[in-house]
């Protein structure tokens, strides 16, 4: 008498997933309001600097951050050091560069 037992089981489904809408453009020089701020220890100048902290969600395609800035989201948190640009693309990615040659 063996007891039968299900090794394994396949699954395909198949749906219909409506596009998300256009995210609003921001200006594309300034960024939201920051919501709060936080000091940030800089390794390059050996020094600590108050940092604007920004919500990732709030940040919209355009929007330019230039460091030191911290970008807080539910997952994960992005340091914008000293010298560096981060300018949001239609995507919503944070696209960061070097903005100057720091001391």
């Amino acid at each position: 008498n063996e007891v039968p037992f299900l090794v394994n089981i396949e699954v395909t489904a198949r749906g219909h997933q409506q596009a998300e809408p256009p995210r609003p453009l921001g200006d594309g020089t300034s960024a939201p309001a920051p919501s709060g701020s936080r000091a940030m220890f800089v390794l390059e100048g050996e020094e600590w600097v108050d940092a604007p902290v920004f919500q990732r969600d709030a940040l919209l395609p355009r929007h330019r951050l230039v460091g030191p800035a911290i970008v807080d989201q539910l997952d994960s948190t992005l340091i914008i050091l000293p010298g560096y640009a981060g300018d949001v693309d239609a995507s919503g990615a944070i696209v960061l560069t070097r903005e100057v040659e720091t001391a």
